[in-house]
This record gives structure tokens, sequence and C-alpha cells, in this order.
């Protein structure tokens, strides 16, 4: 099967109204891993790759993105990768027994399993038990199916990266297998998430940011990345005053160069000290 990749729309600096070769096209249910990228032109019987992610509405509005790949490079301490931000949390939770961990807007579970695999590569299984579970969240229970059913499509690049992470150790975390190719795009693989990996995740649907309401104070992280350009202004006032109320001073939360690149203002209130980039605290004396 021949698919034909096409961008459907510039993602900086905002998200856009429409995807404009939506109209004649309808998503592919069941296309393996690709299942929420692939669409059917039903004019010319073509199958369509739409940017990855991308959310449209039945009369062609644009809805959100689930846009996501393995080790995205916008954690804090990006010069030394995933090893220093795991780095970086451990010893901001040196003290904790344990650690709550959340990720808010989770997708198809690349970012959670990227975070649970580089914290037991880089601290050990047993010293990583006290991140675990990873508590996952979207919006999206098609995504979501995805993530808990453990078949995630990534690029050779992706896979590349996983692989040196690993120390070319791949499959102690993942079942691989190729994925149906895309024209005019690098080859594609499927990977499984083995035990180790899906024990330590747990994949909910939950609504952002009603969700802070659940997590705890203390010692708590938080990563709540690359989303809020697409929430409305009442969405992220919402959060922004559940994150000032609900984190303790023990507790941290993550944000993405997508956020801070649009709205940095949010994040330079007084109440939010920047501890290391896109790593926050919150001010209790400043947040009341």
């Amino acid at each position: 099967m021949r698919i034909n990749a096409v961008n459907t729309f510039q993602r900086k600096p905002y998200m856009p109204k429409t995807a404009s070769a939506a109209p004649d096209c309808t998503r592919v249910p069941n296309f393996g891993s690709c299942a929420r990228e692939i669409y059917k032109n039903h004019k010319t019987g073509e199958f369509v790759a739409f940017e990855p992610g991308v959310r449209i509405s039945r009369d062609n509005k644009f809805l959100y993105s689930n846009y996501t790949y393995f080790m995205r490079d916008d954690v804090p301490f990006r010069h030394t990768g995933w090893e220093g931000f795991i780095k970086l949390i451990d010893r901001e939770f040196q003290n904790a027994d344990k650690v709550n961990v959340y990720d808010f807007g989770c997708s198809d579970g690349s970012e959670a399993y990227s975070l649970a695999l580089t914290l037991i590569e880089t601290l050990g299984e047993e010293k990583a038990q006290k991140f675990f579970p990873i508590k996952a969240s979207d919006i999206d229970e098609g995504i979501l199916d995805m993530a808990r059913n453990g078949e995630i499509c990534c690029t050779s690049k992706d896979k590349h990266v996983l692989d040196r992470c690993t120390k070319y150790n791949l499959s102690k975390y993942f079942d691989i297998s190729d994925a149906p190719p895309i024209v005019g795009t690098l080859p594609r693989y499927t990977l499984r998430p083995k035990d180790i990996l899906k024990n330590a995740v747990t994949f909910e649907k939950k609504v952002f940011p009603d969700a802070l309401n659940e997590i705890e104070p203390e010692n708590s992280l938080v990563l709540c990345r690359n989303f809020w350009p697409y929430m409305s202004d009442s969405g992220r006032s919402a959060a922004i005053d559940k994150l000032k109320s609900k984190l303790g001073e023990s507790s941290r939360f993550v944000i993405g160069d997508f956020d801070y690149n649009n709205f940095e203002t949010i994040f330079s209130d007084k109440a939010f000290k920047e501890i290391h980039f896109n790593f926050y605290k919150v001010n209790k004396n400043l947040s009341a």
C-alpha cells in the first residue's frame, strides 16, 4: 500500500483553524499503530497521512494535535538529554521515599514510556521504582487505546535515539516490527512495550485542568508539556490557578518549548520559580 504524506498546516506559532485536505477524507480505522494518522481520500482513492496527530471535527475544524515522539528533546538539561533530566529529578526528590509522577496530555504514551525507560536506565530498576507508576492521562480515548494496547509507531530516527539510550538493548523494553511505509518519510517501526515498561505506566482518560485536582500536593512531578497553546484563555488561567493552589514546596512541574515559546508570560509569574529551563516550582509565599 502506498501512502502519501502531506503537511496540512503550519503548527507555529499557534494552532490552525482547519485542515485543508480534510473534506474528502475519512480516517481509516484499525490501521495498526498508524490508525490515528491515516485517512482515505474518497475522490482519488489515495491514502493520505496528515501531519502526525491532527484531530479534526466533522465540519473540518481543527480540534487539537496528538503529535509527539520518543525522547522529545525539549526537556530540562537538553545538552545531556533525558539522562540529564533524570539526574535532575533524582536530585530534586532525593529525600522522598515515593514520588507521584503525572503525565498530562500523554498522547500515545511515547513520553511516559520515554520517562520510564530512562529512569530505569539511569537509576537502575530498583531505585527507579519510587517514581512508578507514572500516571499518564489524555482526553482522547482512541490514542489511549493505542498506548494501553502497546502499539506505538516511530521513525528510524526515533529508534536510533532509543537504541543509544538503552545501549543498543532496546529489545529489553520493546518488541519491534516494521510498520507500513509512508512515501516520502523515514522508515517506520511499531514498538510494543514489554512488561518492564507497561507495569511502570498507567493510562486513564482525564480532562485537563480538572485532573489537577487529583494530584498529591507534595513530592509530585507534574508533566504538562506542549499543549498549553491549544487551550482556551480561560482554560489556561484555570490551570495556572490550580497549579498554584495544588503544588506544595516539594513538588515540581515541567513544560515544553511549544508552551514556553507561545506563552512565556504565564510562566514568568512571580509565583513560579524556574529551577531550570522548562522546570518549575511554586513559590507558596507568593502564590496565595
